[in-house]
């Protein structure tokens, strides 16, 4: 639009319709119109931020650490996707937060993401969070795999399926694994959750079978829930085996 106002209005200096000083005004109209044009922080479509001032603290680092936790959950409960962004990409990091607070940072983006749909502008770095292989805070893993669920980060799929798949991944981490794959790549979900009702596996492997399945068909889940307790045995403790999915370790 401002291209075109720019032109309509020399087409006019050209046929001598508008003198030098018109021509200067032009000049200046057609600046300002690029510069808003090409700056995100100019134009009206960024969403205004209801914690500007705080974030601007925040990303000066003088916030004293005692009151750093405090901050971050005030720009997560209130910010935009921006300043959203800007707290996931410290969290990303190993220096910026404490390992708790880490941990805390990604629980408060995902309550954003289902208490207000708001996402961080820039999630690329998720990935980083969901390999196994060299993750050594588990709980900040299992942080992760709730917010892919939560972003529906059908990227993630990837890197979930082998978390889900581990036999050396803890049941809480295999259990969130598969609640997220049912919402980033159901086919994959499905054919673990199959794996896991195979005959000889554990009975939380096929407990956890069952409740994959309940988010996916819930009428393959019912009858795959009548099969596990038909063939339960006394050694089967379903409140021994809540304790274990519960636990992150």
């Amino acid at each position: 639009m401002v291209c075109q106002i720019i032109e309509r209005l020399l087409g006019h200096c050209a046929s001598g319709r508008l003198n030098r000083f018109c021509v200067r005004g032009v000049c200046v109209f057609g600046l300002v119109g690029l510069l808003w044009v090409s700056s995100p922080a100019l134009r009206a479509d960024d969403p205004p931020s209801a914690v500007g001032s705080v974030l601007k603290l925040l990303k000066s680092g003088k916030v004293p650490p005692a009151r750093l936790g405090s901050v971050v959950e005030m720009v997560c409960t209130r910010g935009n996707e921006h300043d959203l962004a800007f707290v996931f990409q410290q969290a990303l990091g190993e220096k910026a937060y404490t390992p708790e607070l880490r941990r805390k940072s990604l629980g408060w983006l995902k309550d954003a993401a289902v208490n207000r749909k708001t996402l961080p502008a820039d999630r690329a770095g998720l990935a980083r969070l969901l390999d196994s292989a060299k993750a050594d805070d588990v709980e900040l893993l299992l942080r992760a795999i709730e917010l892919a669920q939560v972003w529906k980060d059908t990227a993630s799929a990837p890197l979930l399926i082998p978390i889900a798949r581990a036999p050396e991944s803890s049941p809480a981490l295999r259990a969130a694994a598969m609640s997220a794959l049912v919402v980033v790549d159901a086919p994959a979900a499905k054919a673990i959750a199959s794996e896991l009702l195979a005959e000889g596996q554990s009975y939380l492997n096929r407990s956890l079978g069952v409740t994959t399945l309940a988010g996916l068909d819930l009428t393959a889940s019912a009858q795959a829930a009548a099969a596990v307790l038909k063939s339960t045995t006394p050694d089967d403790d379903p409140a021994k085996e809540a304790k274990y999915v519960n636990s992150p370790e």
